[in-house]
Order: structure tokens, then sequence, then C-alpha cells
């Protein structure tokens, strides 16, 4: 039921890699246009990546239980999670 959309705005210049990465998670349950909820990688010049989360503040589509609402955060949040931890290996 969710979804994983990578956004990459990268640009290599002569300072290094800059821009960011924007990881959204997207469920037909939710409205918002932030997805559920965003991990997103910010690259600077020569700086170590810094890595943060936002999650959308939107309402949720008519047609769906509560229980779907929730298992659809859970999963999008759960996914997000697995996310950060292969990020945080990566850069940290």
């Amino acid at each position: 039921m969710i979804k994983e959309e990578i956004h990459d705005d990268l640009r290599d210049t002569d300072d290094g890699i800059t821009g960011r990465v924007v990881y959204t998670y997207t469920s037909p349950t939710h409205w918002s246009p932030e997805g559920i909820c965003r991990v997103i990688v910010h690259y600077g010049w020569y700086d170590r990546p810094a890595v943060s989360m936002s999650w959308g503040s939107g309402g949720v589509n008519k047609g769906f239980t509560t229980r779907e609402v929730a298992d659809a955060m859970s999963e999008a949040f759960s996914m997000a999670s697995r996310r950060l931890e292969q990020l945080e290996q990566t850069h940290c």
C-alpha cells in the first residue's frame, strides 16, 4: 500500500555535491502533498550530509477505515525507519 518516491536534485559542482535527496512515503489513504512522511538528505559543500525527517499534516481520504489509516501510517514510518538506518550506515 505504501509507495516510496525518490526525488534527487543533486548537483556536482567544483565545491562538491550539493542539493538533496527526498524519500517520500505516500499512500492512497492520505492526501497530504508531503505524503505520510519524508526522509530528506541535505548535501552541502564538502560537509557530511544532514539527514532529517518530516511528516505530512494533511488529512485522510474518504473511504478508508481508521484501521487502514493506522496501518498505512505504521508501514510508512517503518519504511522511513529502515531508510534512516541505511542512511546512518552510509553517512555516519
